[in-house]
């Protein structure tokens, strides 16, 4: 898979106060994009997400470090094939949604016959189609969210890099978008966004990028990032108690069932045990095991 964007050595810090030492905000980031992707970027307040997508984008620039764009000749180059929607994207309150539409479609030259053909593939499919003859102020949260994302889809960008694009949805909302995910990268798309909703970033990413502390702790794909911090304990549920797993495990009744909870030091043994017995298992499996328990360990969020 080819590389289209390369970060090196990124350094950025602000200052909040003259008289104060200013605060280091992107570390030394090293790691890079590659084309046709999904690639979800994860950390806490203040690692630096934001900051990096706004340097990527050309909106502020970096203290030190590169970001090489393999395929395009320059950031205008990179910018006129590229789609970005910020945490908190401002709308003209007082235009329709359609006039909103017509208006930032055109400032990336598409005329009005291409506008209303791609309105129609993906208006109804955003939900959002009842509204756009209505005033932007009385938009939710939600309904902006789906607007901002309309007017990405509209332009047909090859790279779409969202900031929190799943923040403020309503489970729903977030299952449309996850769906209109998946369907634009197949078209052969690049995808960047960050979330702090881990769930949706183990749906749909290929890859993840952990950002902590302004430096980049983990890059690699899901099925990685899993075998380089395997689960700390297993689960076994079975109908009826079993002594020799009592000794090894935390035993407590779930519903019908009996859950032992293990190290994984001992797995090996459980499956001793389990293997000398005629019981039924209902489970047997990593405990409490997923992407946001990891990062979680990795003091990422």
């Amino acid at each position: 898979m080819q590389s289209i964007i390369e970060v090196s050595c990124l350094e950025k810090s602000f200052r909040a106060d003259f008289w104060k030492k200013p605060i280091q905000v992107l570390n030394g980031m090293n790691f890079t994009i590659d084309e046709n992707q999904i690639l979800g970027l994860i950390g806490a307040n203040g690692s630096g997400k934001t900051t990096f997508l706004k340097i990527l984008m050309g909106l502020i620039s970096q203290d030190r470090g590169h970001i090489i764009f393999k395929k395009h000749k320059n950031i205008n180059e990179f910018k006129k094939v590229t789609s970005f929607l910020p945490e908190r994207p401002y709308f003209y309150s007082y235009l329709t949604g359609m006039e909103f539409i017509l208006y930032q479609s055109k400032l990336h030259g598409l005329d009005r016959g291409q506008i209303l053909s791609a309105k129609k593939r993906w208006a109804e499919r955003l939900k959002i189609e009842h509204a756009l003859d209505r005033k932007i102020k009385t938009y939710s949260k939600g309904m902006l969210q789906r607007l901002g994302f309309l007017s990405l889809l509209i332009t047909d960008p090859d790279i779409l890099i969202m900031d929190e694009p799943l923040s403020g949805l309503d489970p729903i909302g977030r299952k449309d978008f996850k769906d209109i995910i998946r369907e634009v990268h197949s078209l052969g798309k690049t995808f960047f966004f960050s979330s702090h909703v881990l769930a949706d970033i183990e749906e749909v990413c290929h890859k993840v990028l952990v950002l902590n502390d302004g430096k980049v702790q983990f890059q690699g794909a899901l099925e990685e990032i899993y075998e380089k911090y395997p689960p700390e304990k297993y689960e076994i549920r079975i109908k009826e108690k079993l002594g020799a797993l009592e000794d090894i495990s935390l035993c407590s009744k779930l519903g019908n069932s009996y859950q032992y909870v293990i190290d994984n030091k001992r797995y090996a043994q459980a499956i001793e045990v389990i293997s000398s017995t005629d019981s039924v298992i209902n489970y047997f499996g990593p405990h409490n095991y997923n992407l946001e328990s990891i990062i979680y360990n990795l003091k990422g969020v």
